[in-house]
């Protein structure tokens, strides 16, 4: 794997990660506008109980690259052990594999340890989900 598909399959990931999470946040807006949620979160996510604002998003974007980064170097390292021909399939398996290992534990974490609505926490996970089968597919075709 170079340095140059690496990059192309960061930044596919973390352009699928931004759509996802946008149409994600946009029908779960109901839990960010909710007073009662207010405390929940940072100044950079929601400066004076607004909308997030440009820091926050250049923010997101810098974690989601450095996030495909970290997960695309994975697929590298670990694609041999995803026997289908078919990229698509491919990608599929290792979104699973990334979902169980990741999703699922955070999921259940959060759950433990953060009085957070638990629609919202739902939610994430299956954007989380997405995110995870979607790169993997972006992975599988990119390298």
């Amino acid at each position: 794997m170079n340095w140059k598909s690496l990059a192309i399959a960061a930044l596919a990931f973390a352009v699928i990660s931004f759509v996802i999470h946008m149409f994600g946040a946009i029908a779960d807006m109901r839990y960010y506008t909710d007073p009662m949620n207010s405390r929940l979160w940072s100044s950079a996510m929601m400066p004076n109980g607004g909308a997030p604002g440009l820091n926050f998003m250049i923010l997101s974007v810098i974690i989601s690259i450095i996030t495909g980064i970290i997960l695309a170097s994975a697929y590298g390292v670990l694609k041999e052990n995803f026997k289908q021909k078919d990229p698509i399939n491919r990608g599929l398996s290792f979104g699973i594999f990334l979902f169980i290992l990741l999703g699922i534990p955070s999921f259940l974490s959060m759950a433990l340890l953060f009085a957070l609505p638990f629609g919202l926490q739902l939610s994430w996970l299956v954007q989380s989900m997405a995110v995870y089968l979607a790169g993997a597919v972006a992975f599988a075709k990119l390298l």
